[in-house]
């Protein structure tokens, strides 16, 4: 049996070297699974993306002579294992590209001290907020002056919310090579959740200082708009009847959002104002972070792949989650599209508003 399965299905074991001290930390892992309840639709039983494995214990350590891949968030240690809290999974080593390039019997020696901010998935919109960041929670005080943070190149809304929750760019070392570092000292700390699970308090801590930053106010009261958020420009999971949805969007008074063509700092101002969320499952729910306490979000997925992330992003919010489950259909490359019936579609969105 591989590691990380026998850490799901049992209990957690990690063993670390830092310095001539070896830690084991022992914590138990709940067994429990995301129990959805389409308003139409069915959960396949095959579904794997519904089991909830929580916090992780939080670890802070200074460690000698690590390797880094920072465009995947790999991280070996000197003893030579591979830390698989920053891979989630342990099959996702298959994966990165970086760690497999002949480049990593390279690796680049740099001295002093160091701290990695990606972990596995680091460039996408929701895990760069619900993974990336709140990881920074009890950490910024603990990256002292001499400590420099390793991160790949980092896009607009990344740069700009990395400072909100304050860490400077100045302190930033982009990463731009071919090989892999290898670090004096790494300041390691462990994510705060299995990717998809969330921590109410490290969330909260994120969310809390990025929006009264932008928002410049810590009111917290729920909006009134009403918001439909569109994939049309996504490669996979469009709902490709959305002409047909328009006009039942129209007579619940929804604006249609595409949060591409928005800044990040108008994407938080205009979820603050928002009561309903209602759109595809994609990195544009993400944003219900924003919203005020108490709003309702509406996740229509696809069959072959249903998720647990923004049901559990939404209780850890204090939300009132809803979904369904649409038609798949076959794209060339990527997950199915989605169609989505209409009649049931309105009658949805009626229990939605009815139960917001």
């Amino acid at each position: 049996m591989r590691w990380f399965d026998y850490h799901r299905l049992f209990h957690r074991l990690h063993w670390a070297k830092c310095g001539k001290h070896q830690k084991v930390i022992v914590s138990k892992v709940r067994h429990m699974t995301a129990e959805l309840e389409p308003l139409f639709g069915h959960v396949l039983a095959e579904s794997d993306n519904l089991k909830i494995v929580g916090a992780y214990p939080r670890r802070f350590e200074d460690c000698p002579w690590a390797t880094v891949w920072p465009r995947s968030g790999l991280i070996r240690w000197q003893d030579g294992t591979i830390e698989g809290e920053t891979l989630w999974a342990d099959n996702n080593l298959a994966d990165c590209a970086d760690y497999s390039s002949r480049w990593s019997w390279f690796p680049r020696r740099l001295n002093g001290r160091f701290f990695n901010l990606s972990l596995y998935w680091w460039s996408n919109y929701y895990h760069w907020f619900c993974d990336v960041l709140p990881r920074l929670h009890q950490l910024t005080d603990r990256l002292q002056s001499d400590v420099q943070v390793i991160s790949p190149a980092l896009s607009p809304y990344q740069a700009e919310s990395l400072t909100l929750v304050g860490v400077a760019l100045s302190r930033c070392l982009t990463y731009t090579d071919r090989r892999p570092w290898k670090v004096e000292r790494l300041l390691y700390a462990s994510p705060v959740a299995m990717t998809g699970d969330h921590e109410p308090k490290s969330l909260s801590w994120m969310r809390d200082k990025i929006r009264l930053s932008i928002l410049k106010h810590s009111d917290d009261r729920l909006g009134r708009r009403r918001l439909y958020v569109t994939r049309c420009r996504a490669a996979c999971r469009r709902i490709v009847n959305e002409a047909e949805l328009q006009p039942i969007l129209d007579d619940y008074g929804f604006e249609t959002v595409e949060c591409e063509i928005l800044s990040f700092a108008e994407q938080v101002r205009l979820f603050s104002e928002a009561s309903i969320v209602v759109g595809s499952h994609g990195g544009g729910l993400t944003n219900i972070l924003w919203c005020g306490r108490g709003a309702s979000v509406f996740d229509i997925q696809q069959p072959h792949a249903v998720r647990r992330c923004y049901w559990s992003l939404a209780r850890a919010l204090g939300h009132h989650y809803f979904c369904a489950i649409g038609e798949a259909q076959k794209v060339v490359r990527g997950e199915p599209n989605i169609r989505v019936d209409p009649d049931r579609f309105r009658r949805a969105l009626t229990t939605v508003l009815n139960g917001a």
